[in-house]
């Protein structure tokens, strides 16, 4: 287990996680102090890769 994790709150978006100084592969998601899920790398991407197919190409 890592010392210090990475801890975002569950309404950050992936692009502000994205966008962190430092490259995350797996971040804590809390609130309140209330560990709500581990957001990993490879659910970022399976979620980017469902949203692009599932967008509409006429907008």
């Amino acid at each position: 287990m890592q010392q210090n994790p990475i801890v975002i709150g569950s309404d950050t978006l992936v692009h502000e996680a994205r966008s962190s100084p430092t490259r995350i592969s797996t971040a804590a998601g809390q609130d309140d102090g209330r560990l709500r899920g581990l957001i990993t790398r490879a659910i970022c991407l399976r979620a980017a890769h469902y949203v692009l197919r599932t967008q509409n190409s006429t907008n």
